[in-house]
């Protein structure tokens, strides 16, 4: 009888240990599961992340681009305006021509009409003359947004002045604007080329064609 209450109390304590140990297997599988979940979470949760983040750029470029096309709309909507305006002014030089007048400029803005009748009027005070005092006083100064701003206005005047034109295109060179600065002064050197005042456009469009091609260098 003792021994069957021995072996009784010893399959009691045997029991016991198998449920501490199931208790504690099963503790540790509960921790397990409730990490994996966690880093489960936490990777789905980097996941979403990195794809809001993807679609931040993605929407940053697409405005990006967007304000750039704008841009160069408006600048190109504005040049359009320019060629426009030198048209309208050239009809009506072909219509004068036509009837033997001719308007043409100086460098320095003095003004020669010919009137068709073997007379050539010459206006050494011309609005043009007094124009080109303030572009040289704006050239002296390096101010090449205003000087760029008021070549502009000169241009849509006298068309057929090409001073603004060269001046424009230094101030859009100092600008950074190269491809603006060079499409003014091969205007320039196209129609007038090396006449008095205007040799100095050749050998700036030289220097930026070179600029362009091999990068920045001294102005």
């Amino acid at each position: 009888m003792n021994l069957f209450k021995t072996l009784s109390e010893a399959a009691l304590s045997s029991l016991n240990i198998w449920f501490q140990w199931l208790a504690i297997v099963g503790s540790a599988i509960g921790l397990l599961s409730a990490v994996g979940l966690f880093f489960v979470r936490t990777e789905s949760g980097s996941r979403q992340s990195r794809k809001l983040s993807a679609a931040h750029s993605k929407i940053e470029l697409l405005e990006s681009a967007t304000a750039t096309a704008a841009k160069g709309a408006s600048e190109m909507h504005e040049r359009l305006s320019e060629k426009e305006a030198q048209i309208a002014q050239l009809e009506i030089q072909v219509d004068k021509a036509r009837q033997g007048q001719t308007t043409s400029f100086d460098f320095d803005g003095v003004k020669r009409s010919n009137k068709g009748v073997g007379t050539i009027d010459v206006d050494f005070e011309s609005a043009e003359t007094q124009a080109f005092e303030e572009i040289k006083d704006l050239q002296n100064a390096q101010n090449w947004i205003a000087l760029r701003a008021f070549c502009e206005q000169e241009i849509a005047k006298s068309p057929q002045w090409m001073t603004p034109f060269m001046f424009r295109g230094l101030a859009n060179a100092n600008l950074g604007d190269l491809d603006a600065a060079i499409q003014d002064l091969e205007f320039v050197v196209d129609r007038v080329g090396n006449s008095p005042g205007y040799d100095q456009a050749i050998g700036l469009l030289e220097k930026l064609r070179k600029r362009k091609l091999t990068g920045p260098t001294e102005r």
